[in-house]
């Protein structure tokens, strides 16, 4: 795929193509961090679309789990590292009375930024584990004495009922991150998240091009324990995106904005060098 890596390279942030060749063996850990730097305010947090569907220069939830998400890709939760201390400090400061954190942010609603992330208040702020299972995994690889908290969750995670196709990712990673530190995963939480993927991913291609959950959504990067099912449908959408894949080695979004044109044909494109890496990652499986 020859033409997927030369559009990366021409069309990707400085900080996605970092991580691009962070993971095929160079390391670029320094350098991730150094632009990461950028996106983090004096509060610690992280905005100014880090989030690519959010413009807010602003600290929201979900700017600071997305840089949560690029330290996972270099492997960083070393707290004496200036940028992780702060973003830890950043979400210990605003995590709700409840344990939990917010998706949406009310500083958004000034920026550009796509439909869902529109704070409408705060009986809408939560969004049941999204971001907060992610988080709370994050914070128990920084070394925080989470434990009892993510062991809160995902027992009612586990004895709760449907949870949406943005929540069972969280819910990944913090299943993710309590192997990686040889942490026995709580009584049924492997079995809830088998079928919570059973549930949730699309098994028709022709729905693919639909804001549906994928295989490449779920497992482009590992998660073999559970991807194993479902070997046939991978090697589908694999076939999938050998086919539909653009002239200029992209493929396309499957959402957009409803607002904000401009800004969004700069996300779009942001977006495209995102996908294009996850679909390298997933075609080599």
């Amino acid at each position: 795929m020859d033409e997927t890596v030369a559009f990366i390279r021409r069309n990707a942030r400085p900080l996605e193509l970092l991580l691009f060749e962070h993971s095929r063996g160079q390391d670029r850990r320094v350098q991730v961090l150094t632009v990461l730097a950028a996106y983090q305010n004096e509060d610690g947090g992280f905005g100014w679309a880090i989030e690519p569907d959010n413009f807010s220069p602003h600290s929201t939830p979900i700017g600071t789990w997305r840089a949560t998400t690029v330290l996972r890709e270099i492997d960083c939760y070393d707290r004496n590292v200036p940028l992780v201390g702060k973003a830890v400090d950043h979400l210990l400061a605003t995590r709700r009375p409840d344990g939990r954190w917010n998706a949406t942010d009310p500083s958004t609603n000034a920026y550009p930024h796509a439909p869902w992330w529109q704070d409408t208040g705060p009986e809408d702020r939560v969004w049941g584990i999204n971001p907060t299972a992610s988080l709370l995994g994050f914070l128990l690889r920084a070394g925080l004495p989470v434990a009892d908290d993510a062991t809160t969750l995902i027992e009612r995670y586990v004895a709760g009922g449907p949870v949406t196709m943005t929540e069972l990712p969280c819910a990944l990673d913090l299943y993710d991150d309590l192997r990686a530190l040889g942490a026995e995963a709580p009584a049924g939480f492997a079995a809830r998240l088998a079928a919570d993927v059973a549930a949730l991913l699309e098994r028709d291609p022709a729905r693919w091009s639909e804001y549906v959950v994928r295989p490449s959504s779920l497992f482009a990067r590992g998660r073999d324990e559970f991807a194993a099912p479902y070997a046939e449908l991978i090697a589908a959408e694999q076939d999938q995106l050998r086919r539909t894949v653009n002239p200029d080695g992209s493929w396309e979004p499957n959402w957009q904005w409803d607002a904000h044109p401009q800004e969004w044909a700069i996300a779009r494109n942001w977006w495209k060098a995102i996908l294009a890496r996850e679909y390298l990652d997933f075609l080599s499986r």
